[in-house]
Parts: structure tokens; C-alpha cells; sequence
């Protein structure tokens, strides 16, 4: 995974993006660790789940970002390496946001703890100023409504979640915990790791 500043290779959320805690909207910049934000579980179910980390946070960043926008009107705004969980017929799957098409159907939040899908209409490029990828209990996260994994640059959102467990074993311990600028040792480590371990296809850029 490269640096805050360097582009592709980070996968993070905009300045500005909103997630949905236990008191209300509240933009990703202001969440700290411990808070609890809605995501999703392994079976599928929406949830309030803790942050434990950011895996990448820098404020001054600018980043070319992939603006995806849904039929429902909602709009999720991340950088190209950062997956997003798209609608198939075992729940979800894995896709770079660089490689999400108009035509595919991201999970939006429906009322109450369900996902309505929604199909994507249009995708674009916009560079703003922030970058943060806040790590959940789930590994999951719904940003401006629209579900997302919490990794990068791994094909896998599964995979990508086995490899982080030691870090959200850490951090739910109370270690681990602390919010560095750029992107955290552990995520570095392992995305620059995966690159030389996996196929090609198997990782971003």
C-alpha cells in the first residue's frame, strides 16, 4: 500500500463523506476509535460496528477519487485500490471501485437493518482534499449509505479481512489503537506483502 500522498495505491474515503453512528450522521474526519458506525455482518445484516482503527488518515491529501453514482440518487466517493462490495446473488462481491461500471448494483441502506440494491448510472473522476479508511469489527462500513469494505488494493474482501484479523484482535484488546497520519504499519505491510505473494489479478495496480 502506498503512502497518503502517493495515489492508486491507498484506499480511503473522502473529507466530507458521512457515515451514520449511534447519534446521527457524522463526517468520516471526525470518527475516532471506539465509536460505533452502521456496517454489515457476515450474514448480511446492518449493524452498528466499532471502529478500531483508520488504516490510512491524512488530512492535507489530495487524491483522485472514484465518484460512483447510484439510481437511488446515492453517491459514494473512494479512492480507485479501495473495494467496494457490490449486489450478487451470494450477497455480495469484491470490485475495485476503479473497475465499477454503470450497470452494476451497489447495496444501499434501506430502512431499518436492510440493504436495497440500486443500480449504478454513471462513474466518474474527482480529486478532493482528505483521506481516511477507518477499520471496523466487520471490516465493513456504510459511507453517504452505500456499503464498502474497509480494504484495499486485495482483490479479496474476504481475504483481505482473514489477513487484517490480527490487527482488529489487537485493537478490540485496547492495543493498536492509535491513529497515526498516512497510512498504519500493519495495512502497509500487508498490501506491500500481497503484491509480491499474490497473482497479479489478485491485487490493485
Amino acid at each position: 500500500m502506498q503512502s497518503s500522498g502517493s495515489g492508486a495505491g491507498a484506499g480511503c474515503f473522502p473529507g466530507g463523506a458521512l457515515v451514520r453512528t449511534r447519534l446521527g450522521p457524522r463526517p468520516v474526519e471526525l470518527l475516532a476509535p471506539g465509536d460505533q458506525v452502521l456496517a454489515v455482518d457476515a450474514t448480511g445484516k446492518v449493524v452498528y460496528s466499532e471502529v478500531l482503527t483508520f488504516l490510512d488518515r491524512d488530512p492535507s491529501a489530495r487524491r483522485r477519487f472514484v465518484r460512483v453514482t447510484a439510481e437511488s440518487g446515492a453517491v459514494l466517493t473512494l479512492t480507485p485500490s479501495h473495494l467496494l462490495l457490490l449486489a450478487a446473488p451470494d450477497a455480495f462481491r469484491s470490485a475495485f471501485a476503479a473497475d465499477v461500471v454503470p450497470g452494476d448494483v451497489v447495496l444501499t441502506r434501506g430502512s431499518g437493518a436492510v440493504l436495497v440494491p440500486s443500480r449504478v448510472v454513471a462513474v466518474d473522476y474527482v480529486e478532493l482534499k482528505g483521506v481516511y479508511a477507518p477499520l471496523t469489527s466487520e471490516g465493513t462500513i456504510l459511507v453517504d449509505d452505500v456499503l464498502a469494505s474497509c480494504y484495499a488494493v486485495v482483490a479479496s474482501h474476504g481475504a483481505a479481512h482473514g489477513a487484517l484479523a490480527p490487527l482488529r484482535w489487537l485493537a478490540a484488546l485496547g492495543a493498536a489503537r492509535d491513529v497515526p497520519r498516512g497510512v498504519h504499519w500493519y495495512a502497509s505491510f500487508l498490501y506491500s506483502t500481497a503484491k509480491y505473494l499474490l497473482p497479479k489479478s489478485y491485487t490493485y495496480g
